[in-house]
């Protein structure tokens, strides 16, 4: 996911933290206030377009801002997840002074002991008003079709957040730079406090985010703290060249905070703005026909379903659910390698020799090809690349290859470690 978020970052014009290439308290401080300062300048421009008579630009009606309530669910309900391993027991003593302010930030996540403040259960609360019905994330129902909870970039960044949490002190950098940006106040939260308040909802949850996030002494302050210390800590006790690699850690797990959070506001049914993506879609309509029951005997699945499932009658009738399909087929199914048609086995069961040569003309096979080369590879060398670290953690020994450290405070344990037994 770092490596997907990093070849996103690095695409756009914007280069957000990744500009700051040399860290010093004072390049990260004045990028932040920066950050900050813009952030204002929106929530500013935006309260003059509604005091001139404009209306509400995130939420035209009640019923769009229940929807996104109840979206947004599953990640709203694991707030703070990213936190919750830092300045345990186990934690080295090297690192106890940035990983305390990050604890500081968790234990205000959890209300401090007091329910009533815990800002996963604000959350309920506000799901409860919104919906009528108070989820419960550990039972079964919470994921049932009529919460309409189907937005996979939603489950994606929750799971995201549970997952840097894991290995926090093999991952403390990364962990660190997430936090940083993930507590910084967003212009999304500031007109979402302002546009529920107005359609009747409790604004409390975000109302929070905003005055507890603050730059002086909220948990961007806090956020802040921690990357300096740590890597102050790096610096100290491994040098410039140690330091370099902590700090692109550092940008490399804020740039997929941004990543994450951009991504939620584009629905699972957000048109395919994929090159060739509505041509696809057409093929793919003319094709379900002919093709029904014709695969009966593959094993292939998409998208978790065989083949023929997607081409029974009342599948793939609508632009959307053909989407869908289009969607399932880019991801991991064996038909497609995307970025290379050539390796593609689509194309070439499509092409002579294959078994379906002759079912897609020519100029099909054409939009094929141009559809699967438009798509962005599946990437994973790019966290390593940007990072500096060494790939093959499998193969590191710290008295031979100090820049394959997983973390500048570990001289002794690789990312993976031997089975020194043997086999």
């Amino acid at each position: 996911m770092i490596s997907e978020a990093l070849e996103h970052a690095v695409s756009q014009e914007n280069k957000s933290i990744l500009a700051v290439e040399v860290f010093s308290p004072h390049n990260i401080e004045k990028f932040l206030q920066q950050e900050y300062d813009s952030c204002m300048q929106s929530w500013l421009d935006y309260n003059s377009r509604r005091k001139a008579g404009d209306k509400r630009e995130l939420y035209m009606t009640s019923e769009e801002a229940r929807d996104s309530i109840t979206r947004l669910a599953p990640l709203r309900l694991v707030d703070g997840a990213w936190l919750a391993h830092v300045n345990k027991i186990s934690t080295s003593t090297a690192l106890r002074k940035a990983t305390r302010f990050a604890w500081q930030i968790l234990s205000k996540e959890l209300g401090d002991g007091e329910l009533k403040k815990n800002h996963v259960n604000v959350y309920r609360n506000l799901v409860s008003a919104a919906s009528g019905e108070l989820l419960e994330p550990h039972s079964l129902s919470f994921i049932g079709p009529h919460h309409q909870m189907d937005d996979s970039n939603v489950w994606k960044a929750a799971v995201a957040q549970q997952l840097i949490s894991l290995l926090p002190e093999r991952f403390m950098p990364e962990l660190l730079g997430f936090n940083l940006h993930f507590e910084a106040i967003s212009f999304e939260t500031l007109v979402t406090s302002r546009e529920l308040g107005e359609l009747g909802y409790p604004p409390l949850y975000y109302l929070l985010h905003i005055s507890i996030d603050n730059p002086h002494s909220g948990y961007t302050a806090m956020a802040l703290e921690a990357v300096i210390e740590y890597l102050a800590s790096v610096e100290r006790n491994s040098g410039t060249k140690e330091l370099n690699i902590a700090w692109n850690r550092v940008r490399a797990g804020c740039v997929l905070s941004e990543y994450l959070m951009a991504s939620i506001a584009q629905r699972q049914n957000a048109p395919d703005t994929t090159p060739f993506g509505e041509a696809m879609v057409r093929i793919i309509s003319g094709k379900a026909r002919a093709g029904r029951k014709m695969h009966c005997r593959s094993r292939i699945k998409i998208g978790g379903n065989q083949i023929d499932h997607w081409l029974q009658e009342g599948h793939l009738l609508d632009q959307e659910s053909r989407k869908e399909f289009l969607r399932a087929l880019s991801n991991p199914s064996g038909l497609v390698h995307k970025g290379c048609s050539a390796e593609s086995r689509l194309v070439k069961e499509v092409s002579w020799g294959g078994k379906m040569f002759g079912s897609f003309t020519g100029a099909e096979v054409s939009v094929v090809k141009q559809w699967i080369d438009a798509q962005h590879p599946d990437c994973t060398t790019a966290y390593w690349t940007f990072t500096g670290l060494c790939m093959d953690e499998a193969n590191y020994h710290p008295q031979l290859e100090r820049r394959c450290w997983a973390n500048a405070f570990y001289t002794q344990a690789p990312l993976i470690k031997k089975n020194s037994a043997g086999p």
